[in-house]
């Protein structure tokens, strides 16, 4: 198959942690159990507990609701205000969310809450959430627990496309990709929603013809929508190198490593354990000096007898 301009749309797949009993039939992730739902799967009257992080939740919530599953509760695991706070900024994003909360009634939503584990023979029959220092156990018949969603790039890579810091395909404003004739949009460029998702893919569609669009405000202005619902994790981004120290460590007579300054500001000197010991080894071992006119190594003097001699 050949292609003169290629757009990528391979959206994103759902983030799973693991926890005691998480293979257990009946557990899901949050967004599998609507997509199940979707696809015909029966659910009415199966108790469902839905956890994780992010706004999918809200959704996986709705969508259970709405077929008949009573939902026990919402266990969330970042703090309330956080989500709250950043739909403030997005009045259509807020009549959303509330529209959805209202399948809320009798259903406990907690946050800064995790599940630990699932329990059941063959089948999830209870699963153990931990709230703090408490531990809550509820009889159910599936759980839903999802960590948000992180963007699908096996293909892109397969294709040669370069990747962000973030885990998402590396795109310009034109969402041009780092291969020739390659285009990407949507969630596998970043999770931000339905509406950049099809801002981006129309702006993928003008770049594609060779037309220049219209459209680079609206997508940066969903994009610091995300960020503010979703901040991205920094755990995916390499660690910064931290710049090389003035200080070293050298092994004392005792054993123990004492902090030394470098000789000089420009001194080569290896600040490694080993080197540590090695410079310790050579101190302590070097020749003690000794009195011209004696012989005798020189005595001592207290600093209290030094003070007296000042006074």
């Amino acid at each position: 198959m050949t292609y003169g301009r290629l757009i990528l749309a391979t959206g994103a797949r759902e983030r799973l942690l693991p926890f005691a009993g998480w293979t257990l039939p009946g557990v899901t992730g949050a967004g599998a159990l609507q997509a199940l739902i979707k696809g015909g799967m029966p659910v009415r009257g199966e108790r469902v507990v839905i956890a994780g992080s992010g706004p999918l939740l809200i959704a996986a919530l709705s969508t259970a609701r709405a077929a008949g599953a009573p939902v026990l509760a919402v266990v969330e695991q970042a703090p309330a205000a956080r989500f709250g706070a950043s739909l403030l900024r997005e009045p259509a994003k807020l009549r959303q969310a509330i529209g959805m909360t209202r399948g809320f009634a009798g259903v406990s939503y907690w946050t800064s809450s995790i599940v630990e584990a699932a329990h059941g023979a063959g089948h999830v029959q209870q699963v153990t959430i931990r709230r703090g220092e408490r531990r809550v156990t509820l009889d159910c018949e599936r759980v839903a627990c999802g960590f948000g969603l992180v963007p699908n790039v096996a293909l892109a890579q397969a294709l040669g496309c370069a990747i962000d810091e973030a885990g998402a395909i590396a795109v310009d404003g034109a969402q041009r990709t780092s291969v020739d004739g390659v285009f990407a949009a949507g969630e596998c460029t970043g999770v931000c929603g339905a509406e950049l998702a099809a801002v981006e893919g129309e702006i993928a569609e003008w770049g594609a013809s060779g037309v220049s669009g219209t459209l680079q405000a609206q997508r940066a202005r969903w994009r610091r929508f995300a960020a503010r619902v979703d901040p991205p994790s920094r755990s995916n981004r390499p660690p910064a190198r931290r710049p090389p120290t003035a200080r070293c460590y050298a092994a004392a007579k005792t054993s123990r490593l004492a902090k030394c300054a470098r000789s000089a500001p420009g001194a080569t000197r290896s600040c490694t354990p080993a080197a540590g010991w090695a410079r310790a080894r050579e101190r302590f071992a070097a020749p003690r000096r000794t009195c011209t006119s004696t012989g005798r190594p020189p005595r001592r003097v207290r600093r209290s007898a030094q003070r007296k001699s000042a006074r």
